[in-house]
């Protein structure tokens, strides 16, 4: 019988991280970026509607996993990831260090976590690493003999560390036969820094297929701005308090032009266009919206070259005895916009309920694509779509 093991992701994301700024740190971003954008054209070439997930958070649950591999499971690994050139797990502490400090315009918390078979002996120096590197402490479960209870101890491990928004990732089948399970998980609250108001919110139509009356949010502001001609779409900033952090919409020209920006859009293109944006009053209707999406990542990152760890592989970094392979990565991200942000902020503002002709207009009555991001670092936190409020 073939041993199996689990990487376990749960997240909910509202919002973003605060990280060292150095040049090793924009290195990470520039590879987490990247793979971000590869591996949101793999999800959504086979998902049709809404996306959203945290490229961040799966990145250093695979880092973990790739702490432990060796040989052509390890070059395969790195090689999707992008980690070339520099020390990944330092990185990673420092990134994740700073993401302790605590900060008075968000809530943000961070935890990883390993659930151990018992009696699997884990090399002391893999347990070394995770504790030092992603401070990621140890829960010894009973897989083989009661699947159910050990799900039950990581789904309430999850929930108590997502604020109760991520449940029942996990089941008793899911993990049965595992030896070792990974897990990450992260939640935050943010506040915009310029909120709408609700006294301006009102009914309007999303056109979506088919179409749907949402609640649509309005204000008219300064903010940063720009047409792309490239992307063929208008990019928004609407930054988090703080303005460290931000969401960052690229509303297509045409109600219908999702795919065609879908295809040209990646790191280097996202990174220019928000370098070139500029400050100006603009009025803005953006829809109200609340998500929950699960992704099994297995069949991406298998797409992607990440192959031998799934079956052939070599974890001997992590212990002695052969046969480990990971059995799938399970990802859940929950995000609601609204006009606070993600929680009550009482903050009054000048808006308006339409727009003049002055002023440049951003309805995002269609489909969209959005990412929240670092603007210290270049990181991207959080990326989606929304096809559907």
């Amino acid at each position: 019988m073939r041993i199996q093991w689990t990487i376990l992701l749960a997240i909910i994301c509202l919002g973003a991280f605060d990280v060292t700024s150095s040049r090793n740190v924009r290195k990470l971003a520039r590879a987490n970026g990247q793979f971000a954008f590869k591996l949101y054209k793999k999800v959504t070439a086979r998902e049709h509607g809404n996306v959203f997930f945290s490229p961040f958070s799966i990145s250093t649950a695979l880092s973990m996993t790739y702490a432990g591999a060796r040989g052509r499971t390890a070059s395969e690994m790195r090689r999707v990831l992008g980690f070339r050139g520099f020390y990944v797990h330092n990185m990673f502490r420092s990134t994740l260090y700073s993401l302790k400090k605590k900060k008075g315009h968000y809530t943000l918390a961070v935890a990883n976590r390993l659930f151990a078979q018992r009696k699997f002996k884990i090399r002391k120096t893999y347990k070394r690493l995770l504790s030092r590197k992603y401070f990621a402490g140890l829960n010894v479960l009973d897989f083989l003999r009661n699947p159910s209870k050990a799900a039950s101890f990581i789904n309430r491990w999850v929930k108590k560390n997502t604020n109760n928004k991520i449940r029942n990732i996990v089941n008793g089948n899911s993990v049965r036969g595992s030896l070792l399970v990974l897990a990450n998980a992260i939640y935050f609250k943010g506040f915009w820094n310029i909120p709408f108001n609700p006294k301006y919110t009102r009914s309007g139509i999303f056109y979506s297929i088919p179409r749907k009356n949402v609640d649509m949010m309005h204000l008219k502001a300064k903010l940063a701005y720009a047409e792309n001609h490239y992307l063929k779409c208008q990019i928004l900033g609407l930054p988090y308090k703080g303005e460290r952090l931000a969401m960052y919409v690229f509303l297509p020209k045409k109600r219908n032009g999702l795919k065609s920006l879908e295809k040209k859009i990646n790191y280097k293109s996202v990174t220019s266009a928000v370098v070139n944006l500029r400050k100006q009053t603009i009025a803005v209707s953006f829809p109200k919206f609340k998500m929950t999406r699960g992704l099994k990542l297995k069949k991406f990152l298998m797409a992607m070259g990440m192959r031998r760890a799934f079956k052939r592989a070599d974890f001997s970094g992590i212990a002695r005895r052969g046969g480990l392979r990971v059995k799938d990565v399970v990802h859940k991200a929950f995000i609601e916009v609204d006009e606070k942000g993600t929680e009550a902020a009482a903050v009054t503002v000048v808006i308006t309920n339409t727009a003049t002709t002055l002023h440049p207009e951003f309805t995002a009555d269609h489909p969209f694509l959005f990412l929240i991001r670092d603007n210290l670092t270049g990181s991207i936190l959080f990326l989606g779509r929304l096809m559907k409020p």
